[in-house]
This record gives structure tokens, sequence and C-alpha cells, in this order.
């Protein structure tokens, strides 16, 4: 199986230093080595171990640019507030119809070289434009409490055994339904709810009588007074 170009290079430069400290007899045995290894000429390979010792000269690479600037940015910030915020693959296509209608109107304005640059904008160069933008409108939020097993397990239990609430379930047999807190108003339900409703009735007379009223359930369940 033959090497690759950059396995090649590799293994020549792993052997350049060994090579150059070598006296004649032992680069001999080096370069057969190298070609036995990499299939290389020995010319080519003796070549390539002298320029594996070299230093490289590395040039800082010059800039481009900046092909956008900011009247096409701010441009395109304001195109994509109209359009409600949405994703650069959705806001490029609609650019070109925008651009032209916000310029007629007179919302907005800028040169024809800043519009054209505009409508031919990418949908990745988008996303990297609109990304400081997007950075600075992210929503915060708005509870500036530590996250912490106090709050959640004192507060509630102290603040439910002080008002007799107790937690439920809204469906049995729901593990993934939400809790909620209901209100226990009696120990026990009443039997019928014509016979709570004439208890209630019953009580609310005796108030307004003094406790001068009897309730009598022979006939027909009726109130009397006594």
């Amino acid at each position: 199986m033959e090497l690759t170009l950059s396995q090649r290079k590799a293994v020549t430069r792993a052997i350049a230093t060994r090579y150059r400290r070598a006296d004649k007899a032992g680069k001999g045995r080096i370069l057969d080595e190298l070609c036995a290894t990499t299939c290389w000429h020995r010319n080519h390979a003796r070549k390539a171990l002298a320029q594996a010792v070299k230093p490289k000269v590395v040039t800082p690479r010059t800039p481009r640019p900046p092909k956008y600037g900011p009247d096409v940015v701010a441009g395109l910030v304001f195109c994509w507030a109209v359009l409600g915020m949405p994703t650069g693959k959705r806001l490029a296509p609609t650019l070109g119809d925008l651009v032209v209608t916000l310029r007629r109107f007179g919302e907005l304005e800028i040169s024809d070289a800043a519009a054209d640059s505009l409508v031919g904008m990418s949908a990745a160069t988008i996303d990297r434009r609109l990304a400081p933008e997007r950075k600075r409108r992210e929503l915060k939020g708005r509870s500036h409490t530590k996250p912490g097993s106090l709050l959640k397990s004192q507060i509630p239990v102290r603040s439910c055994e002080r008002r007799q609430l107790t937690f439920t379930r809204s469906r049995p047999g729901r593990s993934n339904d939400g809790s909620y807190v209901e209100q226990k108003k009696r120990p026990h339900p009443p039997s019928h709810p014509r016979a709570d409703h004439t208890h209630r009735a019953h009580s609310q007379l005796r108030q307004r009588t003094g406790g001068c009223a009897h309730l009598d359930l022979s006939q027909q369940g009726m109130i009397s007074l006594r």
C-alpha cells in the first residue's frame, strides 16, 4: 500500500534531522530507507530531506478589504427587523423585492451600489453580519434568583403547611402531568348535593331566626319552624 503525499512528507520531516547529522555512510543508509518507504528516486529523496530542514519564512496574510460597508449592514439590519428577524435562508430570497419596495416608499435610504450589494448577499453572509445584532437582541432572564435546593424544597412546603394545602396530580396515572395545589375544604364530601344544600339553607335560616328553626324532613324534605 503506497503512502499518501502528506504521509511521505511526515516521514521525511521525521528523519531529516537524523540525515543531516549522519556521516556519509549513514546518509546512504537513510536514503535507501526513505526510497524504499516512499518509492522516491534517490535524487528526489535527497532534495526532500534538504528542504525539510530549511526554515520557512511565513509572511503575514494581507486582510481583504471589507466588501459590505456600514450602510449595507445597516440596511440589512433594517430589512431583517421589518420581516420579523428571520434566518438568513429565509431573508435572502426576499431581499430583492423588499429593498425595492422600501426604497420606493422612502423607508430605506441607501445608494444604488449599496442596494445591489445588499440584494446579492448570500444567506451565510447574512447570518454572519447579523450575529452581533442577534446577540444584542437576545432575550434575558427576568429572574435574578440563583438556583438552589433551599428555595425549591423549603419555601413551598412551609407555605403549604401554613395554608393547609396539599400537592396533587391533575390526572392519576399520568406521571408527566404537572402538579398543582388545591385546598381541602372538608375532610369528607357530602353524600348527596341536595342534602348539602338543605343543611346549608337550614343553617342560614337558624341564623336569621335566632336558632328557632327546626329541620323537618318528614314532609318531602321541607323546613318548618317549631
